[in-house]
């Protein structure tokens, strides 16, 4: 089935407890929704969703499938799931706003190391060029027990990778190799811990290679430097509920799937409605999507070495600027059960509004 979103962004984060709902499964539960209107309860309960801004008329209204969306996010409120673990959708989008700025300030402080990490190894590049030579002569004493081939072989590989091998390649490698995964594991109070609680092991490794190489792209250019605790979340709307009973798969059923299916599969089992485990306490995942839009604010932290050569020009430039993002993002957690044993929501994925084109 053709998913909502594009794939690329299913594929290269995957992990999900709930796959992502394709256009099909909204199309369904947005009839459903409709149908239930013919109820009087039905009614009275959908006009109170939108005077309480649980169902924002006004957002969700400028999707490019509006009506659809705001039928189908009532239809799956009315989950029973919703009603027996007393999810109040009111209380979670009071509380998403401050986590997803507490998101954003950690990724993007988080981001700045980077730049602390280019500007030390582009400071030491000089002196590693001239200890160049000292690496070499370590290099031919460790292969002393080598014919003179061999040696001879191995001495004009070395010397060809160090004269194409640049010195923003080396700085490269080092923001490349900083891993945030291993400082998490070490210290789980560093902010790449506390990022990493916070969103999947897999959003948190997409993250950590997506803003490595972002940074790397710019870095031969004035880079923009996030200010801390600068960002705002202004609005939050939300755009899909829904909550499924499931179960932990074994890792047979993983394996087995994984050969008939190219895409990444879910760790968890969907459960029927009627299947045996309602008969009994269950795992209840839910995942919920939201629109939001973030300001941050940046500084520029120009190319010291152009600085000199383009001060006139760069003089007329911003120093400082700020930015409002559009973007969706999808939150799992477990209503009951789950390997916390609670309920946590995990940042899931972060992609565009591809459904508002007109807010890009």
């Amino acid at each position: 089935k053709k998913m909502n979103i594009p794939s690329v962004y299913r594929k290269a984060v995957g992990g999900f407890i709930i796959p992502p709902r394709s256009f099909f499964q909204m199309f369904v539960s947005a009839t459903q929704g409709a149908f239930s209107l013919i109820d009087e309860d039905s009614r009275t309960e959908f006009i109170s969703s939108l005077e309480k801004g649980t169902i924002n008329e006004s957002v969700i209204a400028q999707a490019s499938s509006g009506p659809m969306m705001m039928l189908s996010l009532f239809n799956d409120l009315q989950n029973p799931l919703f009603k027996k673990y007393e999810f109040d959708a009111t209380q979670f989008l009071e509380g998403v706003g401050p986590a997803l700025e507490n998101y954003h300030n950690l990724s993007g402080a988080l981001e700045n190391e980077l730049h602390d990490i280019y500007a030390k190894k582009r400071e030491d590049a000089d002196d590693n060029n001239e200890e160049s030579g000292e690496e070499n002569d370590a290099t031919k004493i460790e292969t002393k027990g080598l014919s003179k081939e061999e040696r001879d072989a191995i001495d004009a590989t070395i010397s060809m990778i160090q004269k194409h091998l640049s010195p923003d390649q080396k700085i490269a490698s080092a923001v490349l190799e900083h891993d945030w995964t291993e400082e998490a594991k070490k210290d789980p109070e560093s902010m790449a811990g506390q990022l990493s609680h916070m969103l999947t092991q897999e959003l948190f490794g997409h993250f950590q290679l997506s803003a490595k190489t972002a940074f790397l792209l710019h870095s031969r250019s004035g880079q923009l430097r996030f200010d801390e605790d600068s960002c705002t979340v202004n609005n939050v709307a939300l755009l899909s509920a829904r909550a499924f009973r499931c179960k932990e798969r074994t890792l047979e059923e993983e394996s087995d799937e994984d050969e008939e299916s190219e895409s990444s599969s879910s760790r968890y089992e969907i459960l029927d409605d009627d299947a045996e485990g309602d008969q009994q306490e269950s795992d209840v995942a839910a995942q919920l999507e939201v629109l939001y839009d973030v300001t941050s604010h940046f500084s520029v932290d120009g190319d010291k070495e152009a600085s000199g050569d383009n001060e006139s020009q760069k003089g007329d430039e911003p120093t400082e600027m700020d930015t409002t993002v559009v973007s969706v993002a999808v939150l799992e957690g477990f209503l009951n059960g789950g390997p916390e044993g609670g309920l946590r929501w995990k940042l899931a994925l972060h992609r565009p509004a591809f459904e508002f084109p007109g807010m890009q």
